[in-house]
């Protein structure tokens, strides 16, 4: 007897013992092929509701249906008219074989058929019509049962003493694979890991754009930035930004950016009582200010508040080009005499050699080792004010920096890992003890997160989730982003899919985690399971979105040229 079904045999009468059955274990969950069938291409078409649902096919056609099946799976239709099992066919492909079901009937025109070998495989099934007429699915389904997953920060997580105050921290630019918290070989970020010692690290932590704009627009409104043109916009479609439903909450909010191309102008201000643009002039010409004088502003509001909670949102450039980190950092990571930092060429132009080899990332190195030790400090001020036991800290960034990699220089020109895989740290004081957290979030979930945190209601239009709940029984955690609408990817396990005009590229990110073997060809259905799911994702406004207009549309003669002068200090433009 074969030791698949030798396994069967003994859990069946296992189970019928009395004894935990695994298969039966979790909760009862449905996926109606139907649904799956409205966003497939094909010529099948789904019609009617409730219990008649169903999918039309024409004669002669198949439609593939990706999915990923639930433990103890059964397929379950009904046919109309009724037909002979030889009216149509039923096969289910994973990368490794191809087989056609054998459904049994359940009724009169009722049939199902056993999946239950492919419990938590990404499958293609195949409807095909094999008879001379069209032919209806009615309310065809796979059935079955998943365990709830926990929440990936944990019931612990909650407060016990709301309200609480909430300090959003974003370090512009800062590349996860260049911190010594996750790993990195050199020491550039001490700080962060002593304090990731008392709170939840996130490994899998994605923005959902490579730039800065839409992910903070995406973080704020908790929907995809696609669907809001890009930007925020002061009267913009998106309702109730994180700001703003603090404010109307009743806490006081406060924005410290020394992003200066994030203009309120822009509606980044939306929701914040103060929204402070922090900057220097240097010959009449913007440029950064640094984190430790950024902090200065941010710690002398702190120390201002009352009894009131409140939101304080904080943006820190030190790690975005022009890198320009102080001497003790430079001498370490980047000593003077590899010459001055080459100036980067036009986005168009090839990259500069220096660029991709020695020294821009190493002057990189030294700014992320600045940022992290004025972060240490900040959050060890923060520790001595009186309401620090009540303030929760969230540290993450918008993007990465490609730093030369693949022969880039600027960001926002692709959606690798350098670019959208980022650091996100969770500091709770009434939980302290330390959190490595696996699970694949996106900032999308930020928002919502954070108001939950606080005890507040998460707007239902906010598409993100919060890391507080248990996630979704049937699919799991997977994070999606895309780079205006031209390109984009969605990570799940071990897998992440980027999708362009090219056609869909497939990495096994365990074997390749620099994403240069595309294996799409040897793992066509985990290609199409994830082509699927990401389009099942993509909101139905992509189907007429137009890109936006330039950054600076709507604004005024003062407001475009102050914006142009903030892009042209930081590189963007000659």
């Amino acid at each position: 007897m074969p030791v698949g079904q030798i396994g069967r045999l003994l859990g069946a009468l296992l189970c019928g013992a009395g004894f935990a059955c695994a298969e039966r274990a979790g909760e009862p969950v449905e996926v109606p092929l139907t649904e799956l069938a409205s966003q497939a291409p094909g010529a099948a078409r789904v019609e009617g509701e409730g219990e008649l649902r169903r999918l039309v096919q024409p004669a002669g056609e198949s439609i593939d249906l990706y999915l990923r099946l639930p433990r103890a799976s059964r397929l379950h239709f009904e046919m109309v008219p009724e037909l002979p099992s030889q009216a149509f066919a039923i096969h289910v492909a994973t990368d490794a074989d191809r087989q056609t079901l054998e459904p049994e009937r359940a009724g009169a025109n009722r049939w199902d058929a056993d999946l239950s070998e492919l419990a938590g495989r990404a499958v293609r099934l195949t409807l095909e019509n094999r008879s001379g007429g069209p032919i209806g699915w009615i309310r065809p389904r796979v059935a079955g049962r998943a365990r709830a997953r926990p929440a990936a920060l944990g019931a612990s997580a909650r407060p016990p003493d709301p309200p609480i105050n909430v300090i959003l921290y974003v370090v512009d630019t800062l590349r996860l694979d260049r911190m010594s918290v996750y790993g990195y070989a050199r020491p550039t970020t001490p700080e962060l890991a002593r304090w990731a010692e008392r709170g939840a690290l996130f490994r899998s932590a994605y923005a959902p754009g490579s730039k800065t704009p839409p992910t903070i627009t995406a973080l704020f409104a908790s929907r995809h930035p696609d669907e809001l043109g890009a930007r925020l916009r002061p009267d913009g479609p998106a309702p109730h930004t994180l700001a703003e439903r603090f404010r109307e909450a009743g806490y006081a909010t406060a924005a410290f950016q020394a992003n200066f191309t994030l203009r309120p102008a822009l509606g980044y201000a939306r929701g914040f009582d103060e929204y402070r643009i922090l900057k220097r002039t240097d010959s009449g010409k913007p440029r950064k200010v640094d984190a430790a004088e950024l902090h200065a502003h941010v710690l002398a509001w702190l120390r201002e508040r009352g009894e009131q909670p409140f939101f304080a949102y904080v943006q820190s450039m030190d790690v975005h080009y022009p890198y320009a980190p102080p001497d003790a950092f430079r001498a370490r990571f980047a000593p003077r005499d590899a010459g001055d930092a080459p100036k980067p060429p036009a986005p168009d132009a090839p990259p500069d050699a220096q660029l991709a080899t020695w020294y821009l990332p190493n002057l990189y190195d030294a700014s992320v080792a600045y940022a992290d030790h004025e972060i240490g400090a900040l959050l060890d001020a923060l520790a001595a004010l009186p309401f620090a036991h009540r303030t929760a800290v969230v540290i993450t960034s918008d993007h990465g920096e490609p730093l030369g990699q693949r022969g880039d220089v600027y960001h926002g020109h692709s959606l690798y890992e350098e670019l959208v895989h980022v650091p996100l740290l969770v500091l709770l004081p009434w939980r302290r003890e330390p959190v490595r957290v696996e699970e694949i979030v996106s900032l999308q979930d930020l928002a919502p997160t954070l108001l939950d945190l606080a005890g507040l209601a998460v707007p239902d239009a906010y598409a993100g989730r919060s890391l507080l709940r248990p996630p979704d029984l049937l699919e799991p955690p997977s994070a999606v982003g895309s780079k205006d609408a031209e390109a984009w990817y969605i990570r799940e396990g071990r897998w992440k899919l980027l999708l362009d005009d090219a056609g869909a590229r497939l990495f096994d990110l365990r074997a390749d985690p620099h994403e240069l073997r595309d294996v799409s060809a040897q793992h066509p259905v985990t290609a199409g399971y994830l082509t699927a799911r990401l389009m099942r994702r993509t909101p139905a406004f992509l189907d007429t979105w137009e890109a936006p207009g330039p950054m600076d549309s709507g604004l005024d003669a003062e407001e475009r040229a102050s914006l142009e002068e903030a892009l042209r200090a930081l590189g963007y433009i000659e």
